[in-house]
């Protein structure tokens, strides 16, 4: 019995019957909750044992990112690729596929690191931006800073590493 404090909540319910097949029978569907897991003993090409199948009822909009989550396009610093090839990423982690229009950089390739990200894994990726117009995500272990915008006097400067500074 779900308490009426509960029924304002979204949430998903395992309902299917004692002789379990992994077929859907509809006269099981709950009346209440966004989600109905109508077996445990489904079957899916490719996967070895049982798997549990789901119904969802709700969509959710996703929300737009906070001011705090939104990536910055305004670069903090020149990076130079230190990999012999680098994949380019639609977002931050090895389970996102390569950027289309830009995907993949060469060993001393420069490119302007505008934010940073953890991926799901803990590793760092840096949001980049490639020719001045693309913006894709790569792995920051493979990313050297180059060179570092500093204001001194009012003046835009760059830092270059082992040189000197001029103004731009």
């Amino acid at each position: 019995m779900i308490s009426e404090e509960l029924k304002k909540y979204d949430f998903w319910i395992a309902r299917y019957p004692v002789d379990d097949n992994g077929t859907l029978i509809e006269r099981y569907r709950p009346d209440i909750g966004v989600g109905w897991q109508y077996t445990s003993k489904g079957r899916i090409p490719g996967i070895e044992g049982y798997v549990d199948r789901d119904v969802f009822y709700k969509n959710y909009v996703a929300e737009e990112p906070s001011d705090k989550e939104k990536l910055s396009k305004e670069p903090k610093f020149v990076g130079k690729v230190t990999a012999s090839a680098l994949n380019v990423r639609t977002g931050a982690g090895t389970e996102y596929p390569n950027l289309r229009e830009y995907p993949l950089l060469k060993r001393d390739n420069l490119i302007d690191v505008c934010d940073t990200r953890e991926a799901i894994d803990g590793t760092k990726w840096y949001y980049v931006r490639i020719a001045g117009k693309y913006f894709g995500f790569v792995a920051a272990r493979y990313i050297r800073c180059e060179m570092t915008p500093t204001s001194v006097g009012g003046e835009q400067q760059i830092s270059i590493s082992g040189g000197s500074q001029s103004p731009i």
